[in-house]
């Protein structure tokens, strides 16, 4: 909720179900993204923020077995479908600790997500602020939603692991 309120935009939370990834929790859609981006629905890993910071977990096998499996299909114009150059930006997502999505999935959007992982059961996720790329900048991305993310992340996991 702090992150919604904080930055206005949509905030989703995204789970890892083999080589998708799964909407399970939407928070505060002033822009009506809920109706692309609807509960429980899928997409692939490689195709927006979330789905990539997930990637970015797996080892290279990992990685090379998700490529192999689903080819890298498109959902815009904008969606990584090179596998040279997805795997750079895994590297990029590692280095920096976020991912970011720039009309990768849904035209118009843009997105930066990090992974929560729960070290009990192994489940990964992630969380993602998204919004219209007009208003949610790359700049305000790195600027400011990236770092309370993270931050959100970190927090999220703790009181995962600690209250029990």
């Amino acid at each position: 909720k702090n992150v919604s309120k904080k930055t206005d935009h949509i905030v989703s939370f995204t789970f890892r179900e083999n080589n998708f990834g799964v909407f399970v929790f939407t928070l505060n859609d002033n822009y009506g993204f809920r109706n692309l981006l609807p509960l429980g629905n899928r997409f692939y890993l490689h195709q927006n923020a979330s789905g990539k910071a997930i990637l970015a977990t797996l080892s290279d096998g990992g990685f090379n077995e998700y490529v192999k499996k689903v080819d890298l299909p498109a959902a815009t114009t904008e969606t990584i479908t090179d596998e040279s150059r997805l795997r750079d930006e895994m590297e990029k997502i590692r280095g920096q600790g976020y991912a970011t999505s720039t009309e990768e999935r849904v035209e118009g959007a843009q997105s930066v997500a990090v992974t929560i992982e729960d070290h009990e059961s192994d489940d990964i996720g992630a969380i993602t602020i998204g919004g219209p790329a007009d208003d949610m900048t790359q700049e305000r991305i790195h600027a400011e939603y990236a770092e309370m993310l993270i931050k959100e992340a970190s927090d999220l996991e703790l009181r995962m692991r600690f209250n029990k």
